[in-house]
């Protein structure tokens, strides 16, 4: 097969490219984006996918010491947040506070539920993360609610 002049695919983190379809299957696969596939290659994905199961149970326990009774709660609602894992509703998502991801001092990160934290950044009032119309808002509240 030809050779392509622009990759198809390009992991971000070790420059790996796909110019045919064959490469593509060193790429990680995801239905919605383009060829099927995700920019991160396999390789990549696993170590991703390895820090943040070790970088989520550090925050857990450090989480459960910052609480007076050990029971993480979610710092938009306050309710407790039961399930570690998972990306239901009332699962585990860690928020950071300066909005920036690769800061990762524990100071900067609490709690969430994942439907709180996706409300937050998604439809909230005066959030300047929102980009939408109020036809998508009401579309994200029903797709979002777990209680």
């Amino acid at each position: 097969m030809q050779q392509l002049k622009k990759p198809l695919r390009t992991c971000p983190v070790c420059g790996l490219q796909a110019y045919t379809e064959e490469d593509l299957k060193r790429f990680k696969k995801d239905r919605t984006c383009l060829y099927g596939r995700n920019n991160l290659c396999n390789k990549c994905n696993r170590e991703y996918v390895k820090e943040k199961k070790r970088r989520t149970a550090e925050f857990i326990r450090v989480f459960r010491e910052r609480s007076p009774d050990g029971i993480i709660r979610c710092y938009f609602c306050g309710k407790p947040i039961l399930k570690m894992k998972g990306v239901e509703g009332g699962a585990l998502h860690i928020h950071s506070l300066d909005d920036d991801h690769e800061n990762w001092n524990p100071e900067n990160k609490v709690p969430a539920h994942a439907a709180c934290h996706i409300g937050y950044h998604s439809y909230r009032d005066g959030n300047p993360n929102w980009k939408g119309d109020e036809a998508s808002v009401s579309a994200k509240r029903k797709r979002v609610r777990w209680d």
